[in-house]
């Protein structure tokens, strides 16, 4: 029914690949879109409760691509990862996408925040607690 699509697009906006959740099937999937053709370059099950919150994270870097999933509030272990490998499009602009396939009748509802796009992942910042027994002089 529902899809949602996380799109680092190639060479235009019909050319791109796509990380996609299809709940009907309790499938996550990377694929490569070429201009109205979809080939699958991985897939694996998971399910995912409707009554939760999620973070789709998708990352692509020259033919390397990873999809995580994220069960929030918890951002630091995915729920799943997904990997792939394609080298057709290396680079190219990137672009967010939320869709319903389901002919129009179902309801389809995302919330894109903290979209970043760089040329690496950027380190998840730590934070160092100081006992207060500690003076500073």
């Amino acid at each position: 029914m529902a899809k949602a699509l996380l799109c680092p697009c190639g060479s235009g906006a019909t050319y791109a690949y796509t990380l996609t959740y299809e709940p009907n099937v309790r499938d996550l999937q990377i694929t490569r879109f070429d201009g109205g053709t979809y080939t699958a370059l991985g897939a694996k099950k998971v399910s995912l409760s409707p009554t939760n919150t999620h973070r789709f994270v998708f990352i692509g870097k020259g033919a390397s691509l990873e999809g995580r999933i994220y069960e929030l509030p918890n951002t630091t272990t995915p729920l799943m990862t997904i990997t792939a490998s394609d080298a057709t499009y290396t680079n190219g602009y990137s672009g967010l996408v939320v869709y319903d396939n389901s002919g129009g009748n179902g309801v389809t509802d995302a919330t894109f925040d903290n979209y970043l796009a760089l040329p690496e992942e950027p380190p998840r910042l730590s934070l160092l607690l100081m006992p207060e027994s500690l003076e500073l002089s």
